[in-house]
């Protein structure tokens, strides 16, 4: 469906679950690093929205080519694979603007400001398991934390920008940290 638009960057990046080692008998080959994140205070979780069996991320530059290459994969998985959630995502289009700046999320804070790039020197031991790692065969493997979050944006943009600061902690045009005064107590919006 997508052929006119080439490969596009196509990525299809696969992770398991702790629970498919006991689903597989692999339970002793369990790394301790999948264990259950802690539940945070102001967490509504959804259970069926965590801790699944299978995890696959398809990347593109072009939004029709990930669209397809998804779509292929729940058509291969049918009978074997259940979906159970589904999350479109997106960055900049590469040329949408003449000077790209830093990643903004849809809150208009800056997104990312510490995620590790492949320039830098510790790249490699700070995104893949080490050789000498455990358990051994995650060897030149990586892990995955991923939480939904749930952006209630007409009223975040009610805020005050000095609000808006306060709960991210950081400056919202720069993304320089605030000053280490205190932060106010998390607020409570309904939607």
């Amino acid at each position: 469906m997508a052929l006119d638009a080439g490969p596009s960057s196509l990525t299809v990046t696969f992770g398991f679950g702790a629970p498919a080692f006991a689903k597989a008998g692999l339970s002793a080959q369990l790394p301790e690093q999948l264990a259950p994140l802690p539940v945070f205070a102001a967490d509504a979780l959804v259970p069926g929205n965590s801790n699944g069996d299978l995890w696959v991320q398809v990347c593109a530059d072009d939004g029709l080519v990930a669209f397809h290459a998804m779509r292929t994969l729940h058509q291969l998985a049918a009978g074997a694979a259940t979906l159970r959630w589904q999350m479109h995502g997106f960055s900049r289009s590469p040329g949408a603007t003449a000077q790209p700046r830093t990643g903004r999320n849809l809150m208009g804070q800056i997104d990312g400001t510490n995620n590790p790039k492949p320039t830098d020197k510790a790249f490699d031991s700070e995104i893949f398991v080490p050789a000498q790692g455990s358990p051994g065969w995650m060897a030149g493997g990586s892990y995955v934390v991923f939480r939904r979050i749930r952006m209630l944006l007409n009223t975040w943009e009610q805020q005050s920008l000095t609000v808006q600061e306060r709960v991210i902690g950081r400056h919202k045009a720069s993304g320089a940290p605030l000053s280490a005064a205190p932060r106010p107590p998390p607020c409570s919006w309904t939607s």
